[in-house]
């Protein structure tokens, strides 16, 4: 089980096949309703509350009620993601989300974006790649497959072979005018900004 803060209000949650073997639920039939989804998601609940009462930047952060919460599921071959918030601060941050990277999209001259079938190649990426970046990559979800969009000036995406790492990791190269509004009417951003920075130790 792997747990990343998103937003103040918003955590992603990676369960494997280990995590549902551990509580005795088959992945490929699993329903949200049993009582051991239930054990499953108040033990998710209590870790995002962890993480938050060991964060001393957190003290004004209340913790998550499961009965508050919003359970976004999103089943990949090898893994399923929850995507947990708190009631109503979902479609907000979306919606927020979407605006901040227009004003993005208008300050930089390049941008590019790459489909990524599995979560696991998005944060070996952001592993292998390491480091701070000077420009601005999200991660967006649409129709189940994961983008990463990379907005950035000229030379900056160029540095230390970042293009051919993203190509070996990904499974194509997509045209990114073309996905973004696709992605704005039917799809998700995940990580508004920072993606890679973000995963880099989940």
């Amino acid at each position: 089980m792997r747990i990343k803060k998103i937003y103040e209000d918003r955590y992603v949650c990676c369960l494997y096949e280990d995590d549902f073997d551990f509580y005795g639920i088959d992945l490929k039939e699993f329903k949200y309703n049993t009582l051991e989804s239930e054990e499953l998601f108040n033990d998710i609940i209590n870790k995002i509350n962890e993480i938050i009462s060991d964060d001393e930047s957190y003290l004004m952060v209340s913790e998550f009620d499961k009965k508050e919460c919003v359970f976004e599921m999103i089943p990949f071959s090898d893994l399923l993601m929850v995507i947990v918030s708190n009631e109503g601060a979902e479609m907000k941050n979306n919606l927020d989300d979407f605006e901040l990277l227009d004003s993005y999209e208008e300050l930089h001259q390049n941008k590019i974006m790459y489909k990524f079938k599995n979560l696991d190649n998005v944060i070996n990426l952001a592993r292998i790649v390491k480091g701070n970046f000077e420009f601005c990559n999200s991660l967006y979800l649409y129709n189940d497959e994961l983008y990463l969009g990379i907005l950035a000036l000229e030379d900056e995406i160029f540095n230390n072979g970042f293009i051919r790492l993203m190509a070996d990791y990904s499974d194509e190269k997509v045209n990114y005018d073309f996905m973004i509004p696709r992605i704005h009417s039917k799809g998700k951003i995940l990580i508004k900004k920072n993606a890679l920075q973000m995963l880099q130790d989940t």
